[in-house]
């Protein structure tokens, strides 16, 4: 019966947000593509670090601080003060803004369609009730431009590792204009319907890279979600 309640997915009020200039589609690659060939980078499901500031900082100056896969360049908060700790998050800027209908809530399943046609599902965060929005971010990977890498340069990047030694999933996407070395950018990851004998490999990771469309803060603190092969 319960089941049967929650059948039909509440239709909700979808806002395209501005494009992210630094963030572009990825694409599958098979068996991992040309590694020896291929510019290879590294990669890092959307996460948050902490950095702490020297007692010889000066306010105001750029910032290189040790981020999830070395050193990163970022901008300094106007309030850093030298000797402050300070929280960072690296993961994609949101592409739409959901408002839930007047029926929808907590758990539901709120259905929307992207500009490109593709139907999307995403839950409705808890404490977000009708007329309520909620910020939805694609499955992505944060990928650093390697050293001597310019934009428009192709780079190959590997997902984070499978369960007991399942082989990794390897991707391809182009260097956004204005980048440079050890800079980030988002790598939007291809709609693509597992093998079975995948399903398993997949779930823990792509559930992760889901998770701020979910609300949640920290994407690493996912350890049980559900994935929708349909």
């Amino acid at each position: 019966q319960q089941k049967q309640q929650h059948q039909a997915s509440p239709t909700a009020i979808v806002e395209h947000l501005p494009p992210d200039p630094c963030s572009v589609e990825a694409e599958h690659v098979e068996n991992g593509g040309v590694r020896d060939v291929e510019l290879q980078a590294l990669a890092t499901p959307p996460c948050e670090f902490t950095a702490h500031l020297s007692e010889n900082y000066t306010p105001g100056e750029p910032l290189i601080v040790n981020g999830p896969l070395g050193l990163i360049k970022v901008p300094p908060p106007p309030d850093a003060k030298p000797g402050a700790s300070l929280r960072f998050q690296l993961a994609p800027k949101p592409s739409h803004r959901i408002r839930v209908p007047a029926n929808g809530r907590p758990g539901d399943q709120a259905k929307f369609v992207r500009a490109d046609g593709v139907e999307v599902a995403v839950t409705v965060p808890s404490g977000i009730g009708p007329g309520g929005t909620f910020d939805v971010t694609p499955p992505a990977l944060m990928v650093r431009v390697p050293d001597g890498a310019e934009p428009g340069t192709c780079v190959i990047f590997s997902g984070p590792s499978g369960q007991n030694g399942d082989p990794q999933e390897w991707f391809r996407a182009e260097i956004p204009e204005g980048l440079g070395t050890k800079q980030y950018f988002t790598a939007r990851l291809p709609m693509r319907k597992p093998r079975q004998d995948q399903a398993d490999v997949s779930r823990g990771w792509v559930a992760s890279l889901r998770a701020l469309a979910s609300g949640r803060k920290d994407p690493r603190e996912i350890t049980n979600f559900s994935q929708d092969n349909q």
